[in-house]
């Protein structure tokens, strides 16, 4: 089971991902909550997973919707570097003996959207 978050309808969704099908959260089950990081904390995977495998109903094309950040608004977000041999090699840096850990803070989304013009711009 893969879990996604996407748009339709005018609105943010999530479901489950079967090769390119996705099932609408909605369809599954009203009672689950319509947010992986709710979901998550819940402790709803198992009962997904459940329904899920008797599941025989509506699925949308995964090409008919548009993706979305698996989790928006990220509350941290932890970062893992130089974590193989040709990343470290990009950086010019030698290869840790353990994968680097850290932290990046979570900024506000025109920040991004700041960030990622100037970068597709050069």
């Amino acid at each position: 089971m893969r879990l996604v978050s996407y748009h339709q309808d005018d609105r943010a969704q999530v479901g489950a991902r079967y090769d390119n099908k996705i099932i609408p959260m909605a369809k599954i089950d009203a009672e689950l909550p319509n947010s992986i990081r709710q979901l998550l904390a819940d402790s709803k995977l198992s009962t997904l997973e459940a329904k899920l495998s008797a599941y025989q109903s509506e699925t949308i094309g995964q090409e008919s919707v548009g993706c979305l950040s698996l989790i928006p608004q990220p509350g941290k977000i932890i970062c893992i570097g130089r974590n193989y041999a040709a990343h470290a090699a990009e950086g010019g840096a030698a290869v840790p003996e353990y994968p680097e850990a850290f932290y990046r803070g979570v900024a506000p989304s025109s920040f991004w959207e700041i960030a990622l013009e100037i970068l597709t711009s050069r």
